[in-house]
């Protein structure tokens, strides 16, 4: 039908596929009725013509350029995705430490790689992919040009469905899904970004449905619900076909177990990322934007991108630090971020190093042991520290990274090579402290840094001991000076519980003492009854505070052994022993009452209250208290209980491994309450 003469009429310009991103404007045609179709048909002439002479200068382009046209959207590749790498390395590895934030000069790079090469240790570039596979990885650098270069490809591509050529197609949209989920922490910042990524994977879908790929259609949706989970494809964009695939996909996922994810930053209150998106950022996510610490957030099973993101003192926060979260079917993965340690941490340019903006603030109070955790994650035994606080000089020390021993100090110029390095190496192995120069060497004094801030260790983490002098003093030293603080505080708290539960345990023996002296006082009772109700009440008050005493004594007692225990992988044969025999003493107690009808001299058939005992005294009305034989047996079984925890103590500490807590005691007095809580880990 004709649209009426005046009419505004939209007609698609035929050059551009209507599904795209970033929608260009339609062609409007002003026109009358028989107008608007004649100036169509000269606009798709237009466009044929313009579209030969434009494939033309393509594939001269392609002749003369070549294969740099499909190299011209750069791909990244995690490292974090890498098993080979993600395995602990004993060599030594080379870290500097930068009092500066401009990128590290060539000399002290060079520096690096030859110190590395002579000592044999982990070459830097390695280094670099060995961290970011074992802990985290840099965050995607903001590229405008690439991102304009990734709509370009979608573009393409669609060009390509919509011209029949299925090969190019796929070949282009291929590639540009391979960069989105490269660079999806960068891409899925801004919500309608997100929007693009998911409506670009859900064309390269349409693709694969139309050269009767299914099977990875399904996949490849799959992955697009992932990369960016709650962000929903742009309206009447896709054709039935891909929706019905994504429909599918949806229903499976909603069908599966959610896994749930935990992150705990510090300083805490930090926004989380997840795949670049801010949690509560969209609709489909939570109703707030999440903030630290983050527990128990539902999601798919999948691989995920996790970062924490503070804000600095001027209001802004710099991109977080990329933590891979596999998270299973009902699992539960844990992410802690110290946001300090990610701000000095670089991985970039091949080289692994901590970095900070001036020397007083930054490098001095954290350079060491900042530089030692990034050793540790990467298993290495020693650590080459190369300290660069500007100029030529640069001090190396070599350091024992479990323990934070410093084994050898050198000062030396950056740009030293060959038989002077030579020098320099052989200085660190002999535990020397020298300025190697070219014409000789001179001692130095020891230098030690301040402490970190008192805020410096994460909650999680066990502080490390403090750098101690080489020789035999600091030979002797015990390596970790705050494990052994801790365990000590451990072990009093154990002690006091221990002694709180058998000290309930003995009380219990006194209650018992009391019942039986009382239970004596009414089998005295004279036949007029005088003296019977008062008897009877201290008989009952007496028995009523004999298992309350004994479950306190044996839950005490319980307790305080995960803080006493020695330490053992497994389960040790003397554990058995005092398991058994707690056992065993819990049946006898628990069964001779069943099989005699007597424990300790109680007899269940005799009463108590003798008074009123018919067979003692005709007429009586008949007896209200039996001895209480079975009130002794549940406090003895209630004995044996710590004996029994002992292996199960060791059985639970097996099966949940090593933990990130150690154990620990709080006491909570108050006018009106009393509490007593342990926490940690077994």
């Amino acid at each position: 039908m004709n649209p009426p003469e005046g009419r505004r009429t939209r007609v698609p310009f035929p050059c551009r596929p209507r599904a795209r991103l970033g929608y260009s404007p339609p062609l409007v045609v002003e026109g009358v009725q028989g107008q608007h179709r004649s100036r169509a048909r000269a606009a798709r002439a237009s466009c044929r013509y313009r579209g030969a002479v434009a494939g033309a200068v393509l594939a001269a382009a392609l002749l003369v350029v070549g294969p740099a046209e499909a190299q011209s959207l750069p791909q990244r590749e995690h490292a974090t995705s890498d098993a080979r790498l993600a395995r602990p390395d004993p060599r030594p590895v080379v870290i500097p430490a930068i009092a500066h934030l401009d990128e590290p000069s060539a000399e002290l790079t060079g520096l690096v790689e030859r110190l590395a090469a002579r000592v044999g240790a982990v070459p830097p570039a390695e280094a670099a992919l060995r961290f970011e596979a074992r802990h985290s990885g840099r965050p995607t650098e903001s590229d405008l040009e690439a991102v304009a270069q990734w709509r370009s490809q979608v573009e393409r591509g669609i060009q390509s469905l919509g011209r029949m050529r299925d090969a190019e197609a796929l070949e282009a949209l291929r590639e540009s899904q391979q960069f989105a989920e490269g660079a999806i922490d960068e891409l899925a910042r801004r919500v309608d970004r997100a929007r693009d990524v998911l409506d670009a994977c859900l064309i390269y879908v349409k693709a694969l449905i139309r050269q009767g790929a299914m099977d990875e259609a399904q996949t490849v949706t799959r992955r697009c619900r992932l990369l960016v989970p709650g962000v929903q494809p742009t309206a009447n964009m896709h054709d039935p076909r891909t929706h019905d695939v994504l429909q599918a996909v949806d229903e499976e996922l909603a069908r599966s177990a959610p896994g749930r994810l935990h992150v705990d930053s510090h300083p805490r209150g930090c926004a989380v990322r997840l795949n670049g998106m801010e949690l509560g950022s969209t609709p489909a996510a939570e109703t707030s934007r999440a903030r630290t610490p983050l527990s128990g957030h539902e999601i798919n099973a999948g691989t995920y991108l996790v970062q924490v993101e503070c804000a600095d003192r001027g209001g802004g926060a710099s991109r977080g630090r990329l933590y891979r979260a596999d998270v299973e079917e009902a699992g539960e993965v844990t992410v802690r971020v110290d946001v300090a340690f990610d701000a000095a941490v670089r991985t970039d340019r091949g080289l692994l190093r901590v970095q900070y903006a001036d020397i007083s603030t930054g490098l001095l109070p954290r350079h060491r042991p900042d530089a030692l955790r990034a050793a540790r994650v990467l298993g290495a035994e020693e650590l080459y520290l190369v300290k660069a606080a500007g100029g030529e000089l640069v001090g190396i020390d070599r350091i024992h990274a479990e323990s934070g021993r410093v084994l050898g100090q050198a000062h030396v110029r950056v740009g030293a090579t060959g038989a002077l390095l030579d020098r320099v190496v052989a200085a660190l192995a002999a535990g020397r402290r020298v300025a190697i120069e070219p014409d000789g060497e001179r001692p130095v004094d020891p230098s030690e840094p301040p402490p970190p801030p008192s805020d410096y260790w994460p909650p999680w983490e066990r502080p490390a001991a403090a750098p101690a002098a080489p020789g035999p003093a600091a030979a002797a030293a015990p390596p970790d000076g705050g494990a052994e603080r801790t365990g000590g505080a451990l072990r009093v708290g154990g002690a006091a519980l221990a002694a709180a539960g058998v000290g309930g345990l003995a009380l219990t023996w006194v209650a018992v003492a009391r019942m039986q002296a009382a239970a004596a006082d009414v089998a005295q009772v004279p036949a007029d009854l005088s003296g019977y109700v008062s008897r009877m009440e201290a008989y009952y008050d007496a028995r009523r505070w004999v298992l309350p005493l004994a479950a306190v004594g044996s839950a005490l007692t319980t307790a305080s052994l995960p803080l006493l225990l020695p330490e053992d992988p497994g389960v040790p044969a003397w554990a058995w022993g005092v398991g058994g025999a707690g056992l065993a003493l819990a049946g006898w107690w628990a069964l001779q009452p069943l099989a005699t009808g007597e424990l300790f001299g109680f007899d269940e058939d005799a009463c108590v209250d003798r008074a009123n005992d018919p067979a003692l005294n005709p007429g009586a009305r008949g007896c209200s208290a039996r001895e209480p034989v079975w009130t002794l047996s549940g406090a003895l079984v209630l004995h044996a209980a710590p004996l029994v925890a002992v292996p199960l103590t060791y059985l639970v500490r097996s099966w949940l491994g090593p933990g990130d807590a150690a154990p620990a005691v709080a006491l909570d007095l108050g006018r009106h309450r009393f509490a007593l809580s342990l926490g940690g880990t077994l």
